[in-house]
């Protein structure tokens, strides 16, 4: 017979303290999910350039731009 441990469901403030080493998480229904964070290369630079002038030329159009395009 196995045992079953119950842990409580962690909060967003638990997550905010959990160190910066790297790991992609995530809270999901209170449940911490970690992997490993991505790397970044020279095909995920280009197309967050090219995400980020597309962004900012639609908002430079609107009649009232409202916020801020970062990349």
């Amino acid at each position: 017979m196995s045992a079953i441990t119950l842990t409580k469901p962690m909060t967003a403030e638990e997550l905010y303290t959990l160190p910066d080493d790297g790991l992609d998480r995530e809270l999901i229904r209170g449940e911490l999910r970690e992997r490993p964070m991505t790397r970044r290369n020279r095909w995920h630079g280009k197309t967050e350039a090219n995400l980020s002038f597309l962004l900012k030329d639609w908002h430079r159009q609107q009649k009232v731009p409202i916020g801020e395009v970062y990349a």
